[in-house]
């Protein structure tokens, strides 16, 4: 199975100060298999995967869900 990686945006280091740790990885990738995840197991969120890019590049939301542990 090929596993390329596809650069989708860039993370912005201000992006930080809202988050309890720092993030160092400026390039942001998705896998080629994302698609194919995306329509097995989300089928309803398809529509979005050519969106991921301008959803980095300006976020209307930038958190940690407060169910997931850190």
């Amino acid at each position: 199975m090929d596993n390329q990686l596809i650069a989708v945006g860039f993370y912005k280091e201000s992006f930080n100060s809202y988050l309890p740790y720092e993030i160092k990885f400026p390039t942001i990738y998705q896998s080629e298999g994302l698609k194919k995840h995306i329509q097995k197991r989300h089928p309803d969120c398809v529509q979005y995967i050519g969106l991921i890019p301008p959803i980095i590049a300006s976020p209307d939301y930038i958190g940690v869900n407060p169910n997931e542990k850190i």
